[in-house]
């Protein structure tokens, strides 16, 4: 299963028109396609403004194809040409690979947290061991699944830790229960210390999406 991610941050200014824009290009690349994407805004996270669409393919040959049918499509082009005018600048692709863990249905107005991080140099396969090790702890404490994801454009070595919840109360119930496991922050600190993940702090960020369409 692989993950195709779009990220645009909007400039702002014409939010209303810009959301618009955004569910309409949505609606007709799944109209041109079988691709399901699905679209959401960053929230209570820094990059304020950010839309990201997501769409999980079973291999990258549907997401060729389906790429090729929206590079036909007169007003798919036109309507990204379109959106150029409500970003701050081009947006963003990454390409992922989900190696464990399977991919739920998130609802509209439902939330997906995501924690991503850079295996250490030379620590790939003890990094991507340790990753599965905290997914599977965070999705026994939450009841929540947790996925891993590997990177295949973008930083090299790239894991995604994603959690998907249907609404804001069962994140937060999520979040506490996290919080009072005794053992949850002795395994982070053990899982992820000693260079098995890269050192800089701003390489490892936490950020929460709501799904919008």
């Amino acid at each position: 299963m692989h993950l195709f991610i779009r990220r645009a941050r909007l400039a702002g200014g014409q939010s209303r028109a810009a959301m618009m824009w955004a569910t309409e290009i949505t609606e007709r690349v799944n109209q041109v396609t079988d691709l399901g994407f699905t679209l959401h805004a960053q929230v209570f996270s820094a990059e304020v403004g950010e839309l990201v669409w997501a769409a999980a393919v079973p291999d990258l040959s549907t997401l060729e194809k389906g790429v090729e049918k929206l590079q036909v499509d007169d007003f798919y082009m036109a309507e990204q040409d379109r959106g150029h005018a409500f970003m701050m600048s081009a947006p963003s692709d990454i390409l992922q690979s989900v190696v464990h863990g399977e991919m739920g249905e998130i609802p509209v107005g439902g939330y997906t947290n995501a924690v991503t991080s850079v295996c250490g140099a030379g620590r790939i396969s003890e990094a991507l061991t340790n990753a599965v090790a905290l997914a599977d702890k965070a999705t026994a404490i939450t009841g929540a699944v947790t996925t891993v994801s590997l990177s295949r454009t973008g930083p090299y070595a790239g894991l995604t830790w994603s959690t998907s919840y249907p609404g804001m109360a069962s994140l937060e119930a999520a979040m506490d229960a996290m919080d009072a496991d005794p053992e949850w922050m002795a395994l982070v600190d053990r899982m992820t210390g000693g260079g098995v993940f890269a050192d800089d702090p701003m390489v490892s960020t936490q950020s929460m999406y709501r799904r919008l369409h």
